[in-house]
């Protein structure tokens, strides 16, 4: 495909591994409601999350997808946003993925988050910067 197609206008939006705070990576879905689980690469340990989205790679006519703890702070997350339309949010019925104390577990089969040998690719923000629970302040 033309990057620079139809002179349409693009945005870019740029993030760097930032340990305790910013994970990004890829991960292969599975299939099934029990999907992976996901520590955010973040060049460290992994953190609680507080915003994921996510990406199909494998394949054409997929979204964005975009979960968090602001729309929906307690686990399983149902509310979803796709970063890539002008449409609703969605209305909370579904059932998505948890945040844990270190990774998102994916809690469904759906082709947006989880088919079975699919690639997506994910930005994650952590609820609170490791690196700054224990300095003195």
């Amino acid at each position: 495909n033309n990057f620079r197609n139809n002179n349409e206008v693009y945005i870019a939006y740029c993030f760097k591994r930032v340990s305790g705070l910013i994970g990004i990576g890829k991960y292969t879905g599975n299939g099934s409601a029990d999907g992976p689980l996901i520590i955010p690469d973040d060049n460290g340990s992994g953190f609680k999350p507080s915003f994921f989205m996510s990406y199909r790679v494998t394949d054409n006519g997929y979204n964005w997808q975009i979960v968090d703890a602001a729309r929906d702070p307690e686990n399983p997350l149902g509310y979803n946003a796709s970063a890539n339309l002008n449409g609703t949010d969605g209305d909370g019925s579904g059932t998505y993925m948890d945040f844990t104390s270190n990774s998102v577990k994916i809690r469904t089969s759906s082709p947006q988050w989880n088919a079975d040998g699919k690639v997506y690719i994910y930005l994650s923000f952590a609820a609170s910067v490791f690196s700054l629970n224990n300095r003195a302040r």
